[in-house]
């Protein structure tokens, strides 16, 4: 029991991570993704051609790594309550099914709420609220 509340903290603090990082600013994302190459550079042009080695491939390396933590996470979790004989979704012998459906509804609303951030920056920065109709008269 307690293994699994753990595992819920992990996953609770993936997501944050996860959805910390999708509000960060272009130019400010491009800036880490810069001091994460120089610092994975010797490591990955042992492997690679360095031609290859891009901001690009560790922006790529970075989402797959938040999302494989986050599913064998999530994966791991299922799977407990499935040994418990508690059936999630389906059948107690399926866990990849229902493992896909969560990490499926999870992006979904990760998305969601990217947006709904996004949409309150552009109602903020609209300069709207600081025009005089939106004074109270009274």
């Amino acid at each position: 029991m307690k293994l699994k509340r753990i595992l819920l903290v992990l996953l609770i603090l993936t997501l944050a991570f996860i959805w910390g990082h999708s509000m960060v600013p272009g130019t400010l994302s491009a800036d880490e993704s810069g001091r994460a190459l120089k610092l994975l550079y010797p490591l990955l042009s042992i492997f690679l051609d360095p031609k290859y080695i891009t901001n690009h491939l560790v922006r790529k390396m970075a989402h797959f790594t938040e999302y494989a933590v986050l599913g064998m996470e999530l994966r791991t979790l299922i799977g407990m309550y499935h040994r418990k004989g508690k059936a999630v979704l389906f059948n107690k012998d399926m866990v990849f099914v229902p493992t896909v459906l969560y990490a499926f509804l999870l992006r979904l609303l990760m998305r969601l709420f990217r947006y709904l951030v996004a949409e309150a920056r552009r109602y903020l920065m609209s300069g709207w609220m600081y025009s005089g109709r939106s004074v109270a008269r009274g």
